[in-house]
């Protein structure tokens, strides 16, 4: 009985058949306050400029930012 090769097992897997041992999660202060801006630009090439100024200006307070093309409204 030659059984399984436990080592290659896990390497084809890929780590899928393995189990998680430990967990290590950076958590954040929760903000004091939240504010939420909808905006209508032009272009996209506008809200990419206005992402990258945000970005540069207000990076620490920024959690997300998110574009819709009008196709997609």
């Amino acid at each position: 009985n030659s059984g399984y090769d436990l080592k290659q097992l896990f390497i084809g897997s890929e780590g899928t058949l393995g189990i998680i041992t430990g967990v290590e999660v950076k958590l954040f202060p929760k903000p004091a306050r939240t504010e939420t801006a909808y905006l209508g630009l032009a272009s996209f090439e506008a809200a990419i400029q206005l992402f990258n100024r945000a970005r540069r200006d207000c990076s620490d307070l920024i959690s997300a930012f998110e574009i819709i093309g009008s196709e997609c409204i």
